[in-house]
């Protein structure tokens, strides 16, 4: 198994690591040098290849050339990792236990016949019951995605939400994904410097919603119909899509 880090300009501001001892980060090329003064292993993507889709389908051809089957993808700016119970969340902070939760869910997407699991984002109570504690019709998000290797590659068209289409192709190739509900993770991503920050804009957004829906389908993709507005809600944030897959299940 290879955990990998994909990461852009925040050699001095990675939180990940907090997570994971043995993981490789992946930076363009010509930021490797700041990288190794902070982390043990560190590849360089060459910098021609620009962008999160084309490093991730390089970390994907990487472990595979290494014989690495299993693939977790983690942001560097994972604040936390926790799970409910006791109706309460709790945070994880041992190493090995992290560990252990994901190698166990490798081995349970394997089994499954998938391959691609995901948890939860952010932690909300609503999206966890108890008497559901998985779902095999959810989008495991790129932010913390394991994929196993059996030649799927991301769709280098998108350069944001090509983690929504990787999910979905593996809706429509396997009939199913795996998402561990009862755990879930947070992550900075807009809040911090650096990474798809650089150059991810509402405009992107909207042009990779309109991709999206081009190539699956306006049943299948569905936009956030709020509009922009509204003192910064959440619920305003009409570039996001949701996704409706017409394979019956959980």
């Amino acid at each position: 198994m290879i955990i990998a880090i994909p990461s852009k300009g925040r050699a001095n501001d990675f939180l990940t690591s907090k997570w994971f001892d043995d993981y490789i980060v992946f930076c363009p090329e010509k930021e490797k040098k700041d990288y190794l003064k902070k982390h043990k292993n560190v590849v360089g993507i060459p910098d021609k290849q620009k962008g999160i889709t084309k490093a991730r389908n390089f970390i994907l051809d990487y472990a595979k050339e290494k014989g690495e089957k299993w693939v977790l993808m983690v942001d560097d700016d994972i604040t936390f990792i926790n799970y409910f119970e006791n109706n309460k969340y709790n945070k994880i902070t041992d190493k090995k236990e992290i560990l252990w939760l994901v190698e166990n869910n490798f081995i349970m997407t394997e089994e499954l016949g998938t391959n691609v699991w995901g948890f939860s984002i952010g932690g909300a109570q609503y999206s966890y019951s108890s008497n559901h504690p998985f779902a095999f019709l959810a989008l495991p998000l790129g932010s913390f995605m394991g994929i196993i290797e059996d030649g799927q590659r991301f769709d280098e068209r998108f350069t944001t939400k090509e983690d929504y289409d990787f999910s979905i192709q593996s809706m429509k190739k396997h009939r199913k994904t795996f998402v561990d509900k009862k755990h879930s993770y947070k992550a900075k991503h807009w809040e911090q410097e650096g990474g798809c920050s650089a150059y991810r804009t509402i405009a992107l957004e909207v042009e990779m919603q309109q991709l999206l829906i081009k190539k699956w389908g306006s049943k299948i993709v569905k936009k956030n119909h709020n509009k922009a507005g509204g003192g910064g809600n959440s619920n305003d944030r009409y570039w996001e899509v949701s996704i409706s897959i017409p394979i019956k299940g959980i």
